[in-house]
């Protein structure tokens, strides 16, 4: 829809924004002088998990935030999702779900899982939900 769209490009811009001011910028916040102490924020792989609640256009989102930052991605999709934001999530990663309801591609992977089974898979590491 034209507000999904509107969203969409608010939400561009303000992630470049804070891409621009805060997470592509490298610090020296010690101001030392004989040593330099950078800090900057680095990619790291994150796992999305995509209720059935989710709206594709956050999907979308999250997506092209991480893409800008370099930050890859794997995706874990709620079971009883319907099909529109299966369709987004998949679309996001890069590839198609198979019958057997996963797929790796460029983007990263996608599971459709129950809960249940995303938090047996689930390891150490970051994790956005999205729809909760």
């Amino acid at each position: 829809t034209r507000d999904e769209r509107d969203w969409l490009e608010r939400a561009r811009r303000s992630d470049d924004e804070a891409i621009r001011r805060e997470f592509g910028v490298a610090r020296d916040s010690d101001g030392f002088e004989s040593e330099a102490n950078i800090f900057r924020y680095l990619p790291t792989v994150v796992t999305v998990r995509v209720t059935a609640e989710a709206n594709p256009v956050e999907i979308t989102r999250v997506a092209e935030a991480a893409q800008r930052l370099g930050a890859p991605l794997t995706w874990s999709v709620a079971s009883d999702a319907e099909g529109s934001v299966r369709a987004a999530a998949v679309a996001a990663a890069g590839s198609g779900v198979d019958a057997g309801g996963s797929a790796n591609g460029t983007g990263g992977g996608v599971a459709v899982e129950s809960a249940a089974e995303f938090g047996k898979r689930l390891s150490d590491g970051q994790l956005l939900v999205n729809g909760a």
